[in-house]
């Protein structure tokens, strides 16, 4: 049914006065609602985003916990992984994912400030000259 034929049927079952009906889809017909509804069930691109839709909502705790830098992200993506079909599981993901973020890396002190920090700790030793 192209979009011409749609605002035929559309115009022809406006009542009097030009207010559309409270009908589902803006004013369509049950026989004109089965038909779209046919038409997206038989479309390939529909089920292909809902396909990646249903995707990228059972990997949001793994996603979520990626961006943030949670301290244990394979925690998270194993409960998603096990849990997530009985719908707890997946609400417990994702409150792991909003956990501890990771502390970051210390950096390291550079060789010759270690060196002179054990000096200043150790004991003084007389120098092998000086006895």
């Amino acid at each position: 049914m192209t979009s011409a034929s749609l605002a035929d049927v559309r115009h022809r079952r406006e009542p009097a006065g030009g207010q559309p009906s409270s009908r589902p889809l803006g004013g369509l017909g049950r026989r004109e609602e089965d038909e779209f509804m046919q038409g997206l069930a038989d479309s390939y691109a529909f089920w292909i985003l809902l396909f990646a839709v249903l995707i990228v909502v059972y990997l949001l705790p793994k996603l979520i916990g990626m961006i943030r830098g949670v301290d244990r992200l394979t925690l998270v993506f194993l409960v998603n992984l096990i849990g997530a079909p009985t719908g707890i599981g997946w609400l417990a993901a994702m409150i792991l994912a909003f956990g501890p973020r990771r502390l970051p890396p210390v950096p390291p002190r550079p060789h010759y400030e270690a060196a002179q920090e054990a000096r200043m700790l150790s004991p003084t030793r007389p120098s092998p000259g000086s006895w």
